[in-house]
């Protein structure tokens, strides 16, 4: 609510000044991952020595890897969205609260059926 991500040190870290970001200290010089999905690849590759969260079976991994990029590219845009008119927008619009209400429900009710 401060706008931190905004200042100078936070865009020297994501220039898109955007949370979360994970700065990987163990790197010489220590090294920056933005954007969640990459953030939890970056993990699975760098931070799972042993392998206990990857996938051995490569159709298993191409099958979590859709569905990371589906709540990538079509989920946590819509939530963005919804929660921006929703709740910070100076005017509220009826038809954008609406529409991306109705479009985070819908993403959430497929991501219902794939885990039911």
């Amino acid at each position: 609510m401060t706008n931190e991500q905004k200042k100078d040190w936070f865009l020297k870290l994501d220039p898109n000044g955007r949370i979360p970001v994970l700065v990987d200290n163990t790197q010489s010089p220590p090294f920056c991952v933005m954007e969640t999905s990459a953030e939890l690849l970056y993990l699975l590759k760098f931070a799972d020595k042993d392998d206990k969260f990857g996938f051995k079976d490569e159709l298993e991994r191409n099958e979590a890897l859709q569905w990371l990029f589906f709540w990538h590219g079509s989920g946590a845009p819509y939530q963005g969205q919804l929660n921006h008119f929703g709740k910070f927008a100076k005017d509220k619009i009826p038809y954008a609260i609406e529409r991306f209400k109705n479009e985070t429900l819908r993403v959430y009710g497929v991501l219902e059926i794939r885990l039911s």
